[in-house]
């Protein structure tokens, strides 16, 4: 992966992570939502040029990663 797209991973993440559109958006169906302490979530996803995808939710101003696919997960296709 190259450090670019991390990079630029990192600050959608930290600037924006809320903010919809092709690259991140929320998950639709059985991913649309996580649990995790008892607390379900609004399950995100950020699409990283290469195929990779991170899976994460955002509570308060906290962005918890939840998964991290180095290529384009199956549950998703």
């Amino acid at each position: 992966m190259q450090r670019n797209t991390v990079v630029q991973a990192w600050e959608r993440l930290t600037l924006d992570p809320l903010a919809s559109d092709s690259t991140c958006h929320g998950m639709k169906g059985d991913l649309e939502f996580a649990a995790h302490h008892g607390t379900t979530h609004r399950r995100r996803q950020y699409e990283l040029s290469n195929g990779a995808r991170i899976w994460f939710y955002v509570e308060g101003k906290t962005v918890a990663l939840f998964d991290v696919h180095t290529h384009h997960p199956n549950s998703t296709k």
